[in-house]
């Protein structure tokens, strides 16, 4: 989930309840004292050099071992099971197996694949991943080469998600922890928006799950969950997986693009354009969900409530900047007059 202008930020602040299952400024702090020794003792290997690279719900960093660089994500063990951090896992390694261009884990000697440790009161898990090769979103300009890439792989992706031939320990949609924790993050003022989330919620529930609509998906397919190389793009994190309509991967591409710099101004001219580049590459591989066009105004939808209440949740680690308060007040004007998020057929759809 991207909460832009989002920075890790020192300074005093409440703890969270360990039971919150995300990172505030101390629990950051604590990491970040802490990690060093532990990976010290992990790794049968000089670590020469530790980079962080963010955290929100986990922590990341990256470790360079005789110059192999490796990505490290440190979990919270109150937000995925072990069972569900291996699943994830399994997942990524089988989409590297089978040509997906992902990041895979990496095979570390003597370590496991899922490390599960002690930091401060909490528990936590270590998994490592293999660095992968390009430059981030804010460092590349894109443009209909790079959408069709995206709409390519997220086909692949779907692909192969659809045919494992067995359900992995992942989450179903509605247990993603934007939407569990959408009350206690929200203040009491802001809880009106609860009653049309929760309605939202039960119209999916009653949605057909045809096996050829609906299965394992990135959870998070965004620019900013992307490298960009000169061989194509590499898609990262995995960590929001889980079972969603695929038409939810495509939704997700398009409502990042749609909101851009400036919530309040969206470029629907832009957005048209990624759409269609996007729907190209997607098709190059496997046809487009049956339902897209009819289940899109609902999956873009429950994506602005979520986005809604991780916004909220972000005050944990620091105050609004512009972005997040044009974002709230746009939102809420269309919560309030159950506009669409952007009318479908404005897509050239």
């Amino acid at each position: 989930m991207i909460v832009p202008g989002y920075k890790i930020a020192g300074g005093e602040h409440t703890r969270c309840r360990r039971k919150e299952r995300f990172l505030d400024r101390n629990t950051i702090e604590e990491i970040r004292n802490e990690i060093p020794a532990i990976l010290e003792r992990t790794y049968p290997m000089q670590v020469w050099t530790m980079e962080e690279l963010g955290g929100y719900r986990n922590w990341v960093c990256q470790i360079s071992c005789h110059d192999a660089p490796v990505v490290l994500r440190i979990t919270p063990a109150a937000r995925r099971s072990l069972q569900r951090v291996k699943a994830e896992i399994e997942l990524v390694a089988t989409l590297a197996e089978r040509g997906v261009p992902v990041a895979p884990p990496a095979a570390l000697p003597g370590v496991p694949v899922v490390k599960r440790v002690r930091i401060g009161g909490g528990a936590y898990y270590i998994v490592a991943f293999e660095k992968a090769a390009g430059l981030k979103w804010n460092e590349v300009r894109q443009g209909p080469v790079e959408y069709h890439q995206a709409g390519r792989v997220l086909a692949k992706i779907h692909h192969v998600t659809a045919t494992l031939g067995r359900r992995l320990e992942r989450p179903n949609w509605d247990e993603n922890d934007y939407i569990t924790n959408a009350k206690r993050v929200l203040p009491r003022e802001k809880r009106w928006v609860l009653p049309l989330f929760r309605k939202l919620i039960e119209e999916l529930c009653a949605l057909p799950r045809d096996p050829k609509e609906f299965g394992l998906v990135h959870g998070d397919y965004n620019f900013a969950n992307m490298l960009y190389g000169p061989r194509g793009l590499t898609v990262i994190d995995f960590d929001d997986s889980e079972y969603h309509w695929y038409a939810y991967d495509l939704a997700v591409y398009l409502f990042y693009y749609m909101l851009g710099k400036d919530p309040a101004n969206m470029d629907l001219g832009a957005a048209r354009e990624v759409w269609r580049c996007f729907l190209e590459g997607y098709r190059t591989e496997r046809e487009l969900p049956r339902r897209l066009l009819e289940y899109l105004p609902h999956l873009l939808r429950l994506r602005e409530y979520m986005l809604y209440s991780s916004v909220y949740q972000s005050l944990s680690l620091r105050p609004w900047g512009a972005w997040q308060r044009s974002f709230v007040s746009e939102a809420e004007m269309r919560f309030r007059t159950g506009s669409p998020f952007v009318e479908v057929v404005d897509l050239g759809a």
